[in-house]
This record gives structure tokens, C-alpha cells and sequence, in this order.
């Protein structure tokens, strides 16, 4: 189990240039690749994409790919639009800061996109392969940090679930005891309401018992506790993900809220919004997991 947040970089030397992959990772619902580069390396996007994807199945992943030439292997091309820019750029500055200072070579050395490296795959196959190879371990190198970032974030949600389950004991526990007192409380209304007329026990006895029964919160508390074992097995799954885990959270969530909306005890209400709590802390956890 991983988290969708991580970080992972890498360098390798091939064939007279340097390669540098980083790549970052945060939440997203599906798996969103954005590649940058200080070259263009359109020629390998697909094939990048293909490799992250066998790495990752969700989260946002923005890759950037520096390519530095080392040696004779390839030249620089000036961006002549770019320099244009730059020099009007520079002049509005010098005319509204009031500059005499004449626009000199050294002020647009400073602009280090102003050569865009042009590299040919066809004639460096090598780089080609480089270039995947880095970005694959930087992709590794990620996957590292998301699975550490994932067992914390696993281990955190295992306590939370053992609070709830905790709470889960303790309504099961009470709820008897609960229709009992539900049951009495509406004998002694009616009784109050009739106020000696003759009444048909029996009948009384049948239509309390009715009422009773909407009140009986057994049953959310079986379907609970099948849910949240569901949860723990999920958790325990090595192919587990997040989307399984906010949908079982779902079914928790609407069995607590039956719960809540059914008893007037304090008692129980009071654990179910605390079971509320302890879910929204996991749901939160659970949209940051892969």
C-alpha cells in the first residue's frame, strides 16, 4: 500500500551529456503524468508515460527531465524569439526605472533559456536508453517514499479502526438495554395518555413491541461490525486501494448515521459521533493512498 505523495530524483551519464529525472507525486483520483523538460523530448513522451504507468496507478506525477551536454555529442541553438522577449523586456525595464545603462552582453547571459539544447535520438540510441533508465529510477526512488509515506499512513488508520471497533462493543453492549428502556418509557407515555381508560393489553403489548423494533439497533451493529472487518482485511491486503477503502468507509458511515438518527441515549449517540470522527480522520487518510 502506497501514498500518492512522494518525491524521487536520479542522475546518470550517457554519451556525452548528464540526465537528471525528478519526479514529484501528490493526490489525485486518477493517474495524471506531466512532463517537463530543458529539451524537447517529445520523441520519447510515449514511452515515458507507458514506464510511469507500470510504476504508479493514481496520483498526479510531474516529471521533469534535465538534459545537460558534457561533451561533443550535440550543440546549443539560440531561441531567437526568446531573445527578442528578453530585449524588450529589459528595455521597458531600463525606461520605467529610469536606466541609462546600456543593454550589455553579460545581462542576457543571465538568461539560461535563451539556447534550447536540439538533440537528435536517431544518432545518440544510447541517450535514448539513458534517459528511460533515469527516469525509472527516479520513479523507484519515489515509489520508496510514497510506501513508507503509505505504512505510516496504514498503521495510524489500524489504531483509528481499533477505536471505532472499541465503540462498536460498547453500543452493541448497550442497545438491549436501550429498547428495554425505549420500551418502558413509551408504556408509561401511553398509560399517562390514557389515563386509566380501559385498554387492551395485548394489544398494547403488540403495538409496543412495534415501536420497540424501530428503535433496535442490532442489526447496524452486525452489518458494523462485518463492515470494519472487511476494512481490517482490506488493510491487511497487499493489493489494497484507496478508492476499496473509501467505499467500505461509505457503508460504515451510513450504518453510524442509521445508528445516530434511531437512539435518543446519549450514551450511544455520544460513540457514534465519536465513531464519525474517528472515520473522517481515516476517509482523509484513505484519499491520499494509491
Amino acid at each position: 500500500m502506497k501514498s500518492m505523495t512522494g518525491y524521487g530524483k536520479a542522475a546518470h551519464p550517457v554519451d556525452g551529456f548528464e540526465v537528471n529525472a525528478e519526479i514529484k507525486t501528490v493526490n489525485s483520483r486518477y493517474l495524471d503524468i506531466y512532463i517537463r523538460s530543458n529539451t524537447s523530448v517529445s520523441a520519447l513522451e510515449a514511452d515515458i508515460r507507458a514506464l510511469i504507468k507500470k510504476k504508479m496507478e493514481r496520483g498526479k506525477v510531474n516529471l521533469f527531465i534535465d538534459i545537460q551536454h558534457t561533451g561533443d555529442a550535440t550543440g546549443s541553438a539560440l531561441d531567437v524569439s526568446r531573445l527578442e522577449q528578453i530585449t524588450a523586456q529589459l528595455n521597458t525595464i531600463k525606461k520605467i526605472a529610469h536606466i541609462d545603462e546600456p543593454v550589455r552582453l553579460n545581462h542576457f547571459l543571465a538568461f539560461q533559456d535563451l539556447f534550447d539544447l536540439k538533440i537528435n535520438f536517431d544518432k545518440h540510441p544510447e541517450l535514448r536508453q539513458g534517459i528511460l533508465q533515469t527516469v525509472e529510477k527516479a520513479a523507484e526512488s519515489c515509489n520508496t517514499m510514497r510506501a513508507d509515506e503509505g505504512a505510516h499512513l496504514l498503521q495510524d488508520m489500524k489504531a483509528r479502526i481499533t477505536t471505532i471497533n472499541s465503540l462498536v462493543t460498547g453500543i452493541a453492549k448497550r442497545a438491549p438495554q436501550n429498547v428495554t428502556e425505549e420500551f418502558e418509557k413509551l408504556r408509561k407515555r401511553i398509560q399517562e395518555l390514557l389515563d386509566g381508560s380501559q385498554v387492551d393489553e395485548g394489544r398494547l403489548e403488540q403495538e409496543l413491541a412495534l415501536i420497540s423494533d424501530k428503535v433496535d439497533i442490532s442489526e447496524e451493529c452486525t452489518r458494523l461490525q462485518s463492515h470494519l472487518n472487511q476494512l481490517e482485511s482490506t488493510l491487511s491486503s497487499k493489493t489494497a486501494s484507496g478508492k476499496r477503502i473509501t467505499f467500505i468507509l461509505q457503508e460504515i458511515l451510513r450504518e453510524t448515521n442509521t445508528i445516530n438518527s434511531k437512539t435518543t441515549d446519549l450514551e450511544i449517540a455520544g460513540s457514534a459521533i465519536k465513531m464519525k470522527e474517528e472515520l473522517e480522520k481515516i476517509r482523509e487518510q484513505a484519499q491520499n493512498l494509491e
